[in-house]
């Protein structure tokens, strides 16, 4: 067993010894209604000063011995392994991002923490970074701080080219207690060493909240895309002095109020259209072959919905979006080449966000995981519907989900970031 030791906080962090190493099978049915789903807030991390490279200690923690969830009598064939890992004692997950920040070739899973106990909206944000490699993922390094109010939607993507993946992500700072607060866009640069170094504001805009997402944009070059204060602004290629001084800068009309953006081929012809969800609808912007996006359409949705995920439902190689909202059924949206977009919720159970849509159970069709309550529940995916639930484990409050192939076997793993720290699905070979 390790011997860890404290870092210098703002808030105080306790000697965390952990369990060793142990991984649980455990799955049951659960033929009740869809229950009070906690829904996922949006937090942040924030930016520390600029400049200069972070010296903070580093700290690890270990994974927990976890302990099977009740089950009844649900199917057993090909069920997943799942396995917890905790956060620094008293600290609590607000974000978590997917991505390679080491540049080993194995996914890793960075949480964005925070001490509850501090106040409503947490202040001081603490970086784990669970890195993976052939055993899945390992020991957290917990490095501090981050000066931060609450963080929103994150990304993993190399802002300099160096094959490591930095951290992005929307932030929310309070300017004075109770008062006025201001959206940014911010980042950190992974060293070699694996620290981060101090984090920078890439947007400060004067009103609205920065949307932004990583995608292919024009041709086969990835880069950020950003909607602020009805402006849509671009940012191609990388490098050592990246910033957002825009490639694209075009004035959207009408000006759209988005939270979430995506990059996906929606409508079946050629060209990456843009996608922006808001509490007006879904906003999308067809793609052409020169990067050049078209007028805006604004598709009507059954409800409010606040979280949206891609993906090739039944392996058409033609995606879908998948909304969740609170309080509103799972919904699936497609296009066609004329440019109508149909919503549907056929078939689709009441998840609140967030949600998760990846193969779980090794039949190839994506499957939809998020909480039931307490529950971490999956619904097993036809291509065109979800079906009942199973139970895969308990959660406390969950905040955020995501997937990656974390031990390098070729299959996704599911993760979920929760009051008590991580819940890793891991999904096995066949």
């Amino acid at each position: 067993m390790k011997t860890l030791r404290t870092i210098p906080l703002a808030i105080p962090l306790a000697i965390l010894l952990a369990s060793p190493l142990a991984m649980v099978v455990a799955c049951g049915d659960s033929t009740g209604g869809t229950g009070d789903d906690t829904t996922g807030g949006t937090s942040a991390g924030t930016d520390a000063t600029t400049g200069g490279t972070s010296t903070d200690p580093t700290v690890t923690t270990s994974p927990a011995t976890t302990t099977p969830a009740d089950t009844t009598e649900g199917p057993q064939d090909n069920c997943p392994e799942y396995q917890r890992y905790p956060l620094h004692e008293g600290l609590s997950c607000s974000r978590l991002t997917i991505g390679d920040v080491d540049g080993d070739g194995f996914v890793d899973a960075v949480v964005f923490a925070h001490d509850p106990k501090t106040s409503a909206s947490p202040t001081t944000t603490v970086l784990h970074t669970f890195h993976g490699d052939a055993n899945g993922l390992q020991d957290a390094e917990v490095r501090c701080c981050l000066d931060a109010t609450r963080t929103g939607h994150g990304e993993v993507f190399d802002l300099n080219g160096d094959t490591r993946g930095d951290l992005l992500w929307a932030n929310e700072h309070a300017i004075e207690p109770g008062g006025d607060v201001l959206q940014t866009l911010e980042r950190t640069i992974t060293t070699p060493e694996r620290g981060y170094t101090a984090t920078g504001v890439l947007v400060a805009p004067p009103t609205g909240v920065p949307a932004f997402t990583v995608g292919r944009i024009m041709g086969q070059t990835f880069g950020v895309l950003v909607v602020a204060d009805g402006v849509l602004s671009s940012n191609v290629g990388t490098g050592a002095a990246f910033g957002l001084d825009p490639v694209l800068s075009l004035e959207l009309d009408p000006s759209p109020e988005v939270t979430q953006l995506l990059t996906i081929e929606i409508d079946g012809t050629a060209g990456t259209d843009l996608v922006g969800l808001g509490p007006e609808g879904l906003w999308v912007w067809p793609g052409s072959p020169d990067g050049v996006f078209g007028q805006a359409t604004v598709v009507a949705l059954p409800g409010t919905y606040t979280q949206m995920q891609k993906v090739d439902l039944d392996l058409d190689n033609h995606d879908s979006l998948v909304l969740a909202g609170a309080g509103q059924p799972v919904a699936i949206v497609d296009g066609d080449e004329a440019g109508a977009y149909l919503v549907s919720t056929t078939g689709t159970p009441d998840l609140d966000p967030p949600i998760a849509v990846v193969q779980i159970d090794n039949d190839l069709q994506p499957d939809l995981a998020g909480a039931n309550g307490n529950d971490f529940v999956m619904h097993a995916g036809d291509g065109k519907a979800f079906g009942a639930q199973v139970v895969l484990g308990e959660l406390s409050a969950i905040h955020d989900m995501g997937f990656g192939d974390f031990d390098g076997n070729g299959r996704d793993d599911v993760v979920a970031c929760d009051d008590e720290g991580l819940f890793v699905i891991y999904r096995a070979d066949d």
